[in-house]
């Protein structure tokens, strides 16, 4: 990494060579809440293993967005006003704002499209990590993941990062988005854990989509 790519030294010289970085391009023409402040989207996805199939992925509906207390500036690094990350607001004491995706009026069809495809890709790409379809693999199983995105206002969705133990606790959460978790794991159990106690009873999708990944060029687009 070097200072002419926009890094400055104050910067750099708090890089710990020890560890593993990801940089991540920056969204400087990001959709604000209220035309004013910063936020992210979180969806949630769920991977079905099965011995010797290729993973089923899915993705629910509905997710909520994370709200940055304070208006956001440009032409800014600093981080509480860059961060939407709800661990970081809670050290800090902060408040923050979560609302529903049933909430969010900019949450457009195109926008939702445009993530599933984002979160397909992904899966596509890591599907083999996640379960080899060797034959010796009897593992079976489920995981939950959260994908979290900006969004910019073009309505393209930038994928920040995935977090395989999302954080789903009803503290300092609007009953509406409490309600809404809880009926997300109750489908999840129907979807991920009853066919493992009967196979031959039919998958009870409720909510949950099952997602197309079928290879199709690497483009959200």
């Amino acid at each position: 990494v070097r200072v002419s790519l926009g890094i400055s030294s104050s910067l750099l010289s708090k890089i710990d060579k020890k560890r593993t970085y990801v940089l991540q391009r920056h969204v400087d023409n990001v959709m604000l809440w209220e035309s004013a402040y910063k936020f992210d989207l979180r969806m949630f996805s769920l991977a079905v293993f099965r011995p010797g199939e290729k993973p089923k992925f899915y993705i629910y509906p509905h997710g909520y967005c994370r709200v940055n207390p304070t208006k956001w500036e440009r032409d800014t690094a600093k981080k509480s006003l860059q961060i939407t990350n709800v661990s970081f607001f809670k050290r800090q004491n902060s408040s923050y704002l979560l609302v529903p995706t049933a909430n969010f009026t900019g949450f457009m069809p195109c926008i939702y499209e445009r993530i599933k495809r984002a979160i397909a890709l992904s899966c596509i790409k890591t599907q083999e990590a996640m379960h080899s379809q060797n034959r010796k693999n009897r593992h079976c199983g489920y995981q939950l993941f959260a994908f979290d995105f900006l969004i910019d206002n073009d309505q393209k969705p930038w994928l920040l990062e995935v977090n395989a133990s999302p954080g789903c606790s009803r503290n300092r959460r609007p009953q509406s988005m409490v309600d809404t978790l809880q009926e997300m794991f109750d489908q999840l159990a129907e979807v991920a854990i009853v066919p493992l106690l009967n196979s031959t009873r039919e998958i009870k999708l409720g909510a949950w989509e099952l997602l197309d990944t079928r290879a199709k060029g690497d483009d959200i687009d």
